[in-house]
């Protein structure tokens, strides 16, 4: 049995490894600090149910990825500068992964946890209609809520935990990801217990920059409601209709 523990502070190669028979489980400290030692002990002997997520995406091979630094150092030392070609656009991270349905070794929002969780009880409130397309000259009004998303969250397994839901959302607006992160929580949930738990969406929020006007741009229609404990990882899926004057 093999326990892989890295510290990275961004996505990595772990096409060699990563599926190897003997490799049990993964840890990611982080950037770890000086009480690095201690609080890996602490999870690794179940002291502490581990909650963390993966706020980038690690791909299996580095082909998977639009854009790379250098990485067969084919670049002398005494280079000054690397010059590297930023082509996805909009589709950055997860949402490149989508688009193209390259499948990841480790999704963005992954995390594991010792205690399992249920998302149930899903709705959708939309909390104004008849919106203009446009929002008011002043920042203020961009951040109203304009619909709320809740689901119920059971923690499922027989030890306390932290559970980190996340909510995607798909636009209607032609070119659009397929879904971009929206809001996230983290429920602590004793053994058992059940909590709702609720995300607001703003103008903001279903909103892109238009640049034709220079100015933030609400689209009406059906919006995709994803949430779940990771990008790819999605547990509760409604939908949101926005009409506009």
């Amino acid at each position: 049995m093999t326990v892989v523990l890295y510290s990275a502070c961004g996505p990595f190669n772990v096409t060699s490894w990563v599926d190897h028979p003997n490799v049990t489980a993964i840890i990611n400290a982080g950037g770890a600090g000086q009480e690095a030692g201690n609080a890996l002990v602490d999870v690794l002997y179940g002291d502490v149910n581990p909650s963390a997520r993966l706020p980038y995406t690690v791909g299996y091979q580095l082909s998977d990825y639009p854009a790379t630094v250098n990485p067969e150092d084919t670049v002398p030392l005494n280079t000054t500068f690397i010059d590297i070609t930023y082509s996805e656009g909009l589709y950055i991270d997860y949402r490149w992964f989508d688009k193209h349905n390259i499948t990841p070794a480790f999704e963005f929002g992954f995390g594991l946890s010792y205690t399992t969780f249920n998302y149930s009880a899903l709705s959708i409130e939309t909390l104004g209609n008849n919106l203009a397309p446009q929002a008011a000259p002043n920042a203020s009004s961009l951040f109203g809520n304009i619909a709320r998303v809740t689901v119920e969250i059971t923690n499922s397994g027989s030890l306390d935990g932290t559970e980190g839901p996340q909510l995607y959302l798909g636009s209607p607006a032609v070119g659009a990801p397929n879904q971009v992160l929206r809001g996230f929580e983290a429920v602590h949930l004793a053994a058992g217990e059940s909590q709702a738990v609720v995300f607001n969406l703003t103008r903001r929020d279903l909103s892109y920059w238009d640049t034709s006007i220079e100015g933030w741009t609400l689209p009406g229609g059906d919006y995709s409601i994803n949430v779940g404990a990771s990008s790819r990882d999605i547990r509760s899926v409604g939908k949101l209709s926005l009409s506009l004057q």
